[in-house]
């Protein structure tokens, strides 16, 4: 099977392109000028040259490809404006070549908690609810949501928004592993405050099947439809603390975030990334992590995609136990 991979030399794309191969695809990877390729190319995937906010980059390219998976974006900007061409202007273009096929491809939005926001209420985010976001970023996401769904009369769409990613090669989470590893743990706000994770390789793999089982967009149907929470495990970071400690072998103190914003502001801002965005020099904005505690809980209900036929063995404690391996293996956890 032929498929397109944006966004393959992040984290959670090349994640998505190791899967692919080793099923036995054929995989072409879109790259822009400077984009670091040999992990791609340790796994022999085959690759695009070109730059996906710009019109046609793709033209030629699409023959014959049945899914092409949207992975592609920046969670750098200093405004809405920064956002837009590589996260809304990316998605219509990329859609309108998938479109424009005789036979066009299932195409795979991967979005973001943060197109919908998070929730002030007990009730975890579902599907049904209109977005609400929060960040500059978050509703670029949403725009680009809305960017596909212009599309969903043309070809197949399925929109997929993940939790809180983490796993091996991840730095977004990686400040909060060293952390750890030093016995602290820094809570968004409240230790038994919920929030939604899913391991890189759990949600790779349901995207796949998504892609497949899963339902597309309607034009003129309801908006939910075609729409997908991604998380593996509902957890708190108060039991986060309790799985590193049992990871490191130590006692790890979990702490509320607005009382230490000094001491784990960096650590905040790593993980909040994909669902605020971060200013393109990676300052340790304190206004942004202040606002990023104080909106609510990052907490959503995937039972919609759960219900798929998927095979997701391993559990949180294991997958927490393999990344902590990961990065203990190839010196990650080690100060800078």
């Amino acid at each position: 099977m032929k498929v397109v991979v944006t966004g393959a030399t992040g984290f959670f794309g090349a994640k998505r392109v190791w899967r692919l191969i080793n099923s036995g695809d054929e995989v072409w990877c879109v790259v822009g000028p400077g984009e670091d390729r040999r992990l791609l190319a340790s796994y022999r995937a085959q690759f695009i040259e070109g730059d996906i906010t710009l019109p046609h980059a793709l033209d030629g390219h699409l023959d014959g490809v049945e899914a092409v998976y949207h992975c592609a974006e920046t969670i750098h900007g200093d405004a809405f404006e920064d956002f837009v061409r590589p996260n809304v202007d990316a998605v219509h273009h990329v859609a309108s070549a998938c479109a424009a096929q005789p036979t066009p491809p299932v195409f795979v939005l991967i979005s973001s908690m943060a197109a919908a926001g998070p929730t002030r209420r007990a009730q975890a985010l579902n599907e049904a609810e209109g977005g609400q976001p929060v960040s500059d970023y978050g509703r670029s996401k949403q725009a680009a949501e809305g960017a596909a769904r212009a599309y969903a009369g043309r070809m197949p769409v399925s929109i997929v928004r993940p939790g809180v990613v983490f796993g091996e090669r991840d730095r977004e989470t990686l400040p909060y592993f060293k952390l750890a590893r030093k016995g602290w743990l820094v809570a968004l706000g409240a230790r038994d405050e919920p929030i939604s994770v899913i391991h890189v390789a759990d949600l790779a793999h349901l995207v796949e099947i998504i892609c497949w089982h899963g339902e597309r967009l309607a034009p003129d149907g309801p908006a939910h439809r075609g729409v997908y929470y991604a998380a593996r495990d509902q957890t708190s970071f108060g039991e986060l603390g309790g799985l590193m400690a049992e990871i490191f072998h130590r006692e790890v103190r979990v702490v509320s975030a607005p009382g230490v914003l000094g001491l784990g502001a960096a650590a905040l801002l790593e993980l909040t990334g994909r669902l605020w965005g971060r200013n393109r020099k990676n300052r340790v904005d304190l206004k942004t992590v202040r606002t990023a505690v104080g909106a609510g809980a990052w907490h959503c209900d995937p039972s919609k995609a759960l219900a798929l036929p998927i095979k997701l063995r391993m559990t949180l404690p294991e997958r927490l136990a393999q990344a902590a391996e990961w990065y203990r293996d190839a010196g990650w956890l080690d100060d800078e």
